[in-house]
């Protein structure tokens, strides 16, 4: 598990699902619209330059040092079931994801995510679901 995490943190940032590093109190070219907390897709890489689509703030530019991958994108795929995240409040509001309500993965676009859960479509940022945790009837 420790070498698999490290091959993804030295692999390519582009396409990549980033974080600002925790440790980066204010970036070289500002905070803009993006928090500690955005989740966002890496757009393209120039040099040590990074372009980075928020929910909140598309191509937001900083220097790639200043990003850490968020491996909720190497966990979250085309198919995958997933619910919100536990004290998650869903900006493109609860519809058919409330509680525990799990859906599967059909759309993957850029930093957001379309799911299909009880006959109805839910849309939001990556940043807001994780897999579910497989039933223990299935184990």
């Amino acid at each position: 598990e420790k070498v698999a995490e490290v091959c993804r943190s030295a692999a390519p940032l582009e396409g990549r699902v980033v974080k600002v590093h925790r440790d980066v109190t204010q970036p070289e070219f500002r905070w803009g619209f993006v928090t500690q907390d955005s989740i966002g897709r890496v757009a393209q890489i120039e040099g040590s330059h990074a372009y980075v689509d928020f929910p909140q703030q598309k191509r937001w530019h900083c220097l790639a040092r200043e990003l850490e991958v968020e491996p909720i994108g190497d966990e979250v795929k085309m198919g995958s079931t997933v619910r919100l995240r536990t004290n998650t409040n869903p900006s493109g509001g609860w519809t058919s994801m409330e509680g525990d309500e799990t859906g599967t993965v059909v759309q993957i676009s850029g930093a957001g995510v379309v799911v299909a859960a009880m006959g109805n479509m839910w849309c939001g940022p990556i940043g807001e679901v994780e897999v579910a945790p497989e039933p223990e009837d299935c184990k």
